[in-house]
């Protein structure tokens, strides 16, 4: 996975740590704002604990806009497709989520025509995951 001439880069809303859901903090190398989005081929969406925490953060669903006039290869695991779909980019395309029918029917946004009950599904530029998924997704991201 890891590619010296592909360096991972950290991304955050701010410099400032953030301690995530098990207490591992982490320090972003850059923020949404800071990042010169053309130099990105693949953008990672982790799982989220609590999604909601991210449903009004309107930078995050404009910085995936970008990213996707770009057609830069996202892979997003379990509920952070939510953010994926509220960016309107799973809106023609199939997809997997962690989230119940009943969760999603609730989000009001998600396109059950396009919904494939897999571990992961891939459609074009988009790779998403459940959970469970998370090595098949590190796979197919290469």
């Amino acid at each position: 996975m890891y590619d010296r001439h592909h360096p991972i880069l950290t991304i955050g809303t701010t410099s400032e740590a953030i301690a995530g859901e098990s207490d591992l903090t982490c320090l972003a190398d850059t923020t949404i704002a800071e990042v010169e989005i053309s130099t990105l081929d693949c953008i990672i969406l982790p799982e989220c604990m609590d999604i909601s925490t991210l449903f009004e953060h309107t930078e995050i669903i404009h910085f995936l806009k970008e990213l996707d006039r770009q057609q830069t290869i996202f892979a997003s695991i379990s509920s952070s497709v939510y953010l994926l779909d509220k960016a309107g980019i799973l809106r023609e395309r199939r997809y997997t989520v962690g989230l119940q029918k009943e969760q999603r029917d609730k989000q009001g946004c998600f396109n059950e025509n396009n919904y494939l009950d897999q571990l992961v599904v891939r459609d074009g530029n988009i790779i998403t995951a459940k959970g469970r998924g998370f090595i098949d997704i590190g796979i197919a991201v290469g």
